[in-house]
């Protein structure tokens, strides 16, 4: 998994060795190629690299709408659905791939469930859920596109909020898909959203206090944004947003510890937290941190890994007990490496759910990069004595 990818040889280099690591699954998770280069380049040149033959989907990009960025000169509401644009040049990889839309309405319009790909405000890439692998899933992926400027007007199809009848049709739907998920006993609920929630820098706060909260309420596992141009892992964490500053909002306000379920550097269990990953390392321009700014100093303290020199991907491994990741380098030296286990007694109580947990003859691995969410999911399919 990645994000922020560009056409530059740093993409390059990034896509390569992708490739060369075969994943089961790729995701990309927004901004690919910038400005005039046409998608269906990109995707031939970069996506295709990285995917082959192999399964793969992308979730959109503020970078990847004309309404999100002019630079597209596509005055046919943008890259992302157009004949020739992301969701349709790239579109879905390999055949271990369904995903079903949500078709909220919001703005007085929804997104279209149809799996035509190239219909104008498709569901897919915007707000879908893809479960993986297709038989007995170890992974539901929700995709949403919180902070996307859409068609048919700037001011978003993608918009959750913060209050009112728009932000309630998308939470209804994340909130009743992440349950379904953990009722049908998916053991890993990940989601995707290229905009970061907040940042150590050098951005700092971006937006959505509610979607926060409603990932923390859902006991979602992990959320993996792209959007910032560097790395940042944070530690397994708690705490819901309210109106106003507080805890990583808190600007020169000390670190609340009790926000933090695990200080472990990257060894977790399940329901610790939610564990935020920004991946925006795909072969951007790498945006370097501001040590010395507020935003830096007050939010900081909340991340066990860091790094603004390296561009590269997330490979995962994912199996019924664990989900393992190693950050993999393709430009710089700098790596990273966590898991969250579910504890080594099977069943119970689990995310509010009793069930005795499958165990799965899968091995799966997920490669993550920057804006681009890449999965290598690698099928062990072990005859059991």
């Amino acid at each position: 998994m990645a994000g922020d990818f560009s056409r530059q040889s740093s993409a390059t280099s990034v896509t390569t060795l992708w490739g060369k690591n075969q994943p089961a699954l790729s995701i990309g998770v927004g901004d690919y190629s910038y400005a005039n280069f046409p998608p269906s380049n990109w995707c031939t040149a970069f996506w295709n690299i990285a995917v082959g033959s192999r399964d793969g989907f992308l979730a959109v990009g503020d970078h990847d709408t004309y309404y999100g960025d002019r630079l597209t000169n596509d005055t046919t509401y943008g890259y992302w659905e157009s004949a020739t644009g992301y969701a349709n040049s790239c579109g879905l990889k390999g055949s271990g791939v369904s995903w079903v839309g949500s078709g909220t309405v919001s703005n007085n319009h929804a997104c279209n469930t149809s799996t035509n790909i190239a219909l104008f405000d498709t569901c897919f890439g915007r707000e879908m859920y893809v479960d993986y692998p297709l038989s007995t899933p170890l992974v539901r992926f929700i995709v949403l596109c919180d902070g996307i400027a859409s068609r048919p007007n700037a001011t978003a199809w993608c918009d959750y909020g913060p209050t009112g009848t728009d932000a309630m049709n998308h939470f209804t739907w994340l909130d009743s898909i992440v349950k379904a998920g953990h009722d049908a006993g998916i053991r890993w609920v990940v989601v995707l959203n290229h905009v970061y929630d907040w940042a150590a820098g050098p951005y700092g706060i971006s937006y959505s206090d509610e979607l926060w909260n409603h990932l923390i309420n859902d006991k979602v596992d992990l959320l993996i944004s792209g959007d910032e141009h560097n790395y940042e892992r944070s530690y397994p964490l708690t705490c819901q947003k309210t109106s106003g500053d507080n805890w990583y909002q808190n600007k020169n306000g000390p670190i609340v510890q009790s926000c933090i379920g695990d200080t472990n550097a990257s060894v977790y269990e399940h329901g610790e937290g939610l564990l935020y990953l920004i991946s925006g390392t795909g072969g951007q321009t790498l945006n370097r941190f501001n040590t010395t700014n507020v935003d830096w100093l007050s939010n900081s303290g909340y991340f066990s890994a860091l790094n603004d020199t390296t561009q590269g991907f997330n490979l995962f491994t994912v199996t019924s007990t664990t989900i393992s990741d190693v950050f993999t380098p393709a430009v710089g030296s700098f790596s990273d490496n966590w898991s969250i286990s579910y504890p080594s007694a099977v069943g119970g109580t689990l995310l509010g759910v009793d069930w005795l947990a499958p165990l799965n003859p899968y091995l799966e691995s997920v490669v993550l990069i920057g804006a681009i969410l890449v999965i290598v999911i690698v099928f062990d399919r072990r005859k059991q004595a």
